[in-house]
This record gives structure tokens, sequence and C-alpha cells, in this order.
């Protein structure tokens, strides 16, 4: 049965209860039972049930709200400055442009969120704030052709809004700062390998030292590393190797006091025995002593640049650029200058 021929008497005799019943699901009536909600919406998400989000919105004179998830499982959105001040860049745009922001959170997963959303009209487009490998929510917004743009780059799609950093070539800068500073045996501790920056500051690292001559070693390489803990553990690790590496790259700066720590208790110094770089340029890293080497993904400009794209996206203009990218900076500073003049 395709979307256009299911209709709202359907969900409702699959699902066994009425045609209000499901009404009062869809719309985030807080009367309907969370069992009965959960059993409607399987039904909903099983059968493809898609009211039309932007007539119905219409219907209603719009929401007038932006949506933004956050899954229950996401504790790094409250924790890195990157969210924050991504948020803070796409609340100034939508508040100018007339819209609210309507931040999801409370459910387990970014997808259950999203269809939520959509099948109640609660909001008239949505900002993804990050990007996986084979994601799903990318998927489901793609096919219900529902408004979005993406910060950060889809695999799987060409044609999805988007605006994003070069990773690549901000790693391969960044290595290269490193090489410069006559350091040979950089390690690399990544994010999650599902996310595509993690995987593409991967790729930009690698090709910089292959490019560079230097010797590409897989056991300085560790992902997944998304707590402080982990980071910690981590580097305890590679410093442990019988070539111990003298730099370190961190993909994300939330997990730089494990990398600190690690390395102090190991009573080495920074950088005359090994250089610490890292992304998203923190308070942390400004005030970190030595102070750290970061790229500034210019986090602000991001969540602007997303902002005014889904806003000409739901106002109807056209927009001339699908694949936005917005200028990285190289901030060097103590942690990786050997030798720096007073």
């Amino acid at each position: 049965m395709s979307n256009k021929q299911i209709k709202i008497r359907d969900v409702a005799m699959a699902a066994g209860v009425s045609e209000s019943t499901v009404s009062r699901v869809l719309s985030g009536n807080k009367r309907i039972s969370e069992k009965t909600r959960q059993k409607v919406m399987k039904i909903v998400d099983e059968m493809g049930y898609r009211p039309n989000a932007i007539a119905t919105s219409l219907a209603r004179n719009r929401s007038n709200s932006i949506g933004i998830v956050i899954p229950d499982s996401d504790n790094e959105f409250y924790s890195t400055t990157f969210f924050q001040e991504a948020l803070r860049g796409i609340s100034t745009v939508v508040s100018d442009n007339g819209y609210d922001v309507l931040i999801s959170s409370g459910r387990p997963d970014e997808v259950t969120a999203l269809k939520e959303l959509v099948a109640r009209c609660k909001v008239d487009g949505v900002i993804l704030m990050r990007s996986h490998i084979k994601d799903q929510s990318i998927r489901f917004l793609h096919e219900s052709k529902f408004p979005f743009v993406l910060i950060g780059t889809s695999v799987e799609y060409d044609d999805v809004y988007s605006v994003d950093n070069d990773n690549f070539g901000a790693a391969f800068e960044l290595t290269k700062h490193i090489l410069g500073q006559n350091r040979r045996n950089i390690a690399f501790i990544g994010g999650g390998s599902n996310f595509v920056y993690t995987m593409e500051r991967l790729r930009g690292y690698e090709k910089c030292i292959e490019s560079n001559g230097a010797e590409l070693r897989k056991e300085y390489v560790r992902l997944d590393i998304d707590t402080v803990r982990k980071a910690y553990e981590a580097m305890s690790e590679l410093l442990q190797l019988k070539r111990r590496p003298d730099a370190v790259i961190i993909t994300d700066d939330t997990v730089c006091a494990g990398i600190m720590d690690s390395i102090r208790q190991n009573k080495l110094n920074i950088p005359d025995d090994i250089a610490v770089a890292s992304f998203n340029d923190s308070l942390y890293n400004r005030l970190s002593i030595p102070p750290i080497t970061s790229i500034s993904v210019n986090s602000i400009e991001l969540g602007r640049k997303a902002a005014e794209t889904i806003c000409r996206i739901l106002s109807g203009d056209s927009v001339d650029i699908k694949n936005i990218r917005v200028d990285f900076r190289l901030l060097a500073r103590d942690s990786t200058i050997l030798n720096r003049l007073p």
C-alpha cells in the first residue's frame, strides 16, 4: 500500500483504536496513555502513514517553529561547546525570521523523535545537528520530503541541503602543522566511528602523514573515544607503546582533559615530550596550561548558515548552493610549538 493510499482510518483499524484516538496521538494529546501512544506510533511507522505535514501546517497558519532533536542518549550535546555555539547561531537567525526553536528531548533516539515531530506537525522544518554514516534520520526526512538542513555532510544523498566545514582539509592542515614541529609519530584519538566528521578527519590525518613521508601506524589510531575516562585510557595505552607517540590529535576537545591527565600522570611534558592538538577551540583549550592548539570550526557561523538556509526553504526562496562550506581556522598555541620566542 503506497503512502498516498493510507488513511487515518487504516491506522486506526490496524491499531484497534478509534480514528479520534489516532488523531489525539498525532497531536500530542497528553491524556493518551504511553502504551496507546507507542502502539499507534508503531503502526504509523510500519504502514508509512504520513499526514501532509507542510499542508497541515499551512492550514494552521504554520507552527512557526524549527525543530532540533536531542536524544536521551546524547549527553555530548550538553557538554560540548560546538552544539551550544551552533544553537546560538541558529536561535539568532530563526528569531529574526519569525520562528522559534523547538528542542525535542526525552525520546531514546533521533529518528523516533523526528517521526513524532513530523506526524504531529509540531515544526515547519528541522535542522539536524550532525550526520552519521548510513544516517536513518536523513533517510526518513529525505523520503518524507520534509524540509530540513543538515549541519554535516550526507554520505548517501547528494541533494540534501547541508552546511559543513572541510573536515578532511582541517585535519590535513593540523597534521601538517605538527609535522612542521619536527614530530613524526603522531597519534589520532577520534570520536564515534559512525560520525561522518570523525572519519573525514581521520582521512585527512592519514593523507597528510602519507604525503609527507612519515610512517602511518595503525596502533596510533583510537576511535569511539567519547568520554574523558575513555580518552585517559586510550592515551595511557598509547604511551605504553614501544615507539611512544610524540604528538596526538584529538577530534573533539570535550575529552581533552583525559588526554592531559594521562600525559601528566606519566610525568611527561607538553609540548617537549608530546604535542597535543584538538578541534572546536573550547574555553578549556584556551585556558589550559599550556593552551592547546586547535581547529576552530566556527560553530556559530555553521548554525547561522543552517538557519538561514531552512528559513529560505520555508519561505519559498531559491537556495543557490545546496552544500555550504564554512571556513575553519588553525589556532597554533603552546601545546604544539617548541622553542617559542618570548
